[in-house]
Formats: structure tokens, sequence, C-alpha cells
């Protein structure tokens, strides 16, 4: 009998050892609608299921430059964020690690203007006052309008704001138009009576992907976090398309939104994860135009920034 319990501790001790070990991760992310497959992951358990022992970081309200904070500054392993803060990570030291892009949008950023003023057309814009949070995707996106309708930067007022503050800057006129994702336009035109929609982002030869980085040294460290990372994104994204309303009820409870704006704004967007190499060809326009309105401090490495840890 004793033989029998030793033969059975050494076959469970057997499949333990061959059981990968959970890694630890701290991901950053907001309670936000383009951060669902974070958002989804945590909540059904997807990243534990493919090895990973996450620790949610929230961050916010604002915008995926808060995200990119955390990560440069070491409070996570992992951030989620738009393209803007993505290109902006690619300037720092040291350089992060770009796992792909798991969402992208290309009619997400909207502008808003206050009662009072018409923006029929980009050109509008010149001497106008708007309220965009500098270095998020919507600010990207704002750069790349500019350079396409060759608007120089500085013929336009930016207004730093967190998002959560527009409403009541163009309602005390403090800003003239305010540039955001969703849902903030849409509750924006809600709050504001006389308030009026002042075109998109769209159709500037990109669709802001929101990306997931990994700090370089947790990369380094743990060889086969990256590959769990994306798997877990990849079923949460599955989850997404394949159960849509489950999907928006839980989006919605994390985000306080209703369901049906919830469902609304998700149908928007392509819920997919890209490669690095994939994701590219959106975030490089953007960088240019950021780089040419003097946004960066530094150029962006985003083609470095893909690389395995290894090559670097």
């Amino acid at each position: 009998m004793n033989r029998c319990i030793t033969c059975l501790i050494l076959a469970l001790s057997a499949l333990a050892a061959a059981e990968p070990a959970p890694i630890p991760c701290r991901i950053a992310y907001l309670a936000k609608l383009h951060y669902a497959p974070v958002i989804i992951g945590l909540a059904d358990g997807l990243f534990a299921k493919a090895g990973i022992e996450a620790t949610p970081v929230l961050v916010g309200p604002g915008s995926g430059i808060l995200t990119a904070e955390a990560l440069a500054t070491g409070a996570a392993d992992a951030a989620a964020m738009g393209d803007g803060p993505a290109i902006i990570s690619s300037t720092r030291d040291p350089l992060p690690v770009l796992l792909g892009a798991y969402v992208a949008a290309e009619r997400q950023h909207r502008l808003v203007a206050r009662p009072g003023i018409t923006i029929a057309s980009p050109a509008d814009l010149v001497g106008k006052r708007v309220a965009v949070m500098q270095g998020s995707s919507t600010y990207a996106g704002l750069m790349l309008l500019f350079k396409k309708h060759s608007i120089a930067a500085a013929s336009v007022t930016v207004v730093n704001l967190n998002p959560k503050d527009m409403a009541a800057a163009l309602q005390s006129s403090q800003a003239d138009v305010a540039a955001a994702s969703d849902p903030i336009p849409d509750l924006i035109l809600r709050k504001i009576p006389g308030s009026s929609a002042a075109g998109d982002l769209a159709g500037l030869g990109t669709d802001y992907p929101y990306c997931l980085l990994t700090s370089r040294r947790w990369a380094v460290t743990n060889p086969d976090g990256c590959r769990r990372l994306r798997e877990a994104l990849t079923v949460a994204c599955t989850v997404i398309t394949t159960e849509p309303e489950r999907a928006v009820r839980l989006i919605a409870a994390a985000t306080k939104d209703s369901e049906s704006d919830t469902r609304r704004w998700m149908d928007l967007c392509q819920w997919s994860l890209r490669s690095p190499e994939q994701t590219l060809p959106s975030l490089l326009p953007l960088a240019q135009a950021m780089a040419d309105a003097g946004a960066l401090a530094r150029p962006a490495r985003l083609a470095d920034a893909s690389l395995p840890p290894a090559s670097r």
C-alpha cells in the first residue's frame, strides 16, 4: 500500500511539474469599451487559463496615456493603450515590447462643437480652441487630420483636457470644439443642447488600433509571457465576436454605460488580435504626423518595439 501511495505521489508530482507555472503580470487598462478584451479576460479568467497570474491595474478616468505612464513608471508590466500612447511609449527608454493590436475602429474619434460654433470642414478648425487630451489616440488622429488638410498646428489652439472635463469646457466656452473617442462625443451631445457633431477622424489612412505593450524587462524575464498574453487576448476577442450579448453585459457593467450604447459602440469596432507586423501600417502614419507637429520628444521606434526581446 505504501508503495502504491508513493507511486501516486510521484505521478502527481510529475504532472504538477509538467504544468507551466503561472507568470505574474500587472496589467494596466481603463474601464472603457476599447479595453474590452482586457476586461473580459479578467472577468472570464482567460489570463489565468493562459498561464498568466494577472493583477488588474485600473487607471483613469482619462485616456490610454495613463496606462502608458503606468508601464513607463514600473507600476504595470503590461498595458493596453491606443495608438497615440503606444507611439509615445516607443520613444522611451527602455523600449517596451509591442505585442500587437486587439481592436480597430476608424470612426471612434469624433469632434463636437459647442453651441454657436459651426464646423463644416476641417479648415473651420483654424482659429478655434480644440479640447483634446494630449498624447491620446484622438490627439494623434487630430495631428494626422491637420497634416492631410495642410493645417498648421499653431493655427489651432489645443486645450489639453481630460475627456471627462470636455463638456464643462464647452459649456463655459473654454473650448470651441471637443475631440474625443466614444463614448464622450455622444455624452456631450446629450448633455449640451445646441451642441453639434463636427465630423470625425476617419479616412486618414489608419484604423486607430488599440495595442498591448509590455515592459522589456518583463518580456525578457518571462520568455513565454508574451505568447500567453496574446493567447488570452485572442480568446477574449473571440468571446466578443461569438457571444456579443454577454460581452456587452460585461463591458457595460465595467464602464457603467448603458447596454444599448455599449452595443452600438462595440459594433463599430473590429475585434481580433493582430500581430505587430500587421499593426505597424496603421501606427506609422500617425507617428509621422505627431513628429511633424512636434508632438514627440524623440523619434518613434515602432519597428524596434515590434521585434522579439531576444532580437534586441
